[in-house]
């Protein structure tokens, strides 16, 4: 077996393996962007999810609103692994500049999301870990605090 070979073989293993828990952790609702968890900033991708699992069960308008670009997602996902295998070939600056297009289009897309006020991408602080973090700890002195002047 070349290097090449069990090289792909590898990424195959490690990708497959990552989306296999990443559907487990959404099956048991578990799953929370990280981004979002953490800062309570919700990611470009936010909403994704919910729109796959929307357009598998048939309710696609409903993916639509989730994220309006889950079909692009879909399209690409299924165009790489044609390429990720060989069974269709690109030329590098193609490839680039299709990556380029996604990225401006989800950018696009994030964007006009925020102007038009969509729920799925809200921000909401409050609920971010790191400031629950900061304000226990803002609690914790001020209580330490009133504990020394009494």
């Amino acid at each position: 077996m070349t290097e090449s070979t069990q090289s792909k073989k590898q990424t195959v293993l490690i990708t497959t393996t990552v989306i296999a828990v990443v559907v487990f952790m959404i099956f048991l609702d578990i799953y929370r962007c990280p981004l979002d968890y953490l800062f309570g900033i919700p990611c470009a991708l936010c909403g994704a999810t919910r729109a796959f699992i929307c357009a598998f069960t048939g309710r696609f308008w409903e993916a639509f609103y989730y994220h309006p670009l889950w079909p692009v997602f879909i399209i690409a996902g299924v165009l790489f692994i044609l390429y990720f295998f060989g069974i269709i070939k690109v030329k590098k600056t193609t490839g680039e500049a299709a990556i380029i297009v996604l990225i401006t289009l989800l950018l696009a897309c994030y964007i006009i999301r925020h102007i038009m006020h969509s729920p799925v991408v809200s921000v909401h602080f409050n609920d971010a870990f790191f400031y629950r973090i900061v304000k226990n700890i803002k609690l914790t002195f001020a209580a330490a605090r009133r504990l020394m002047i009494a």
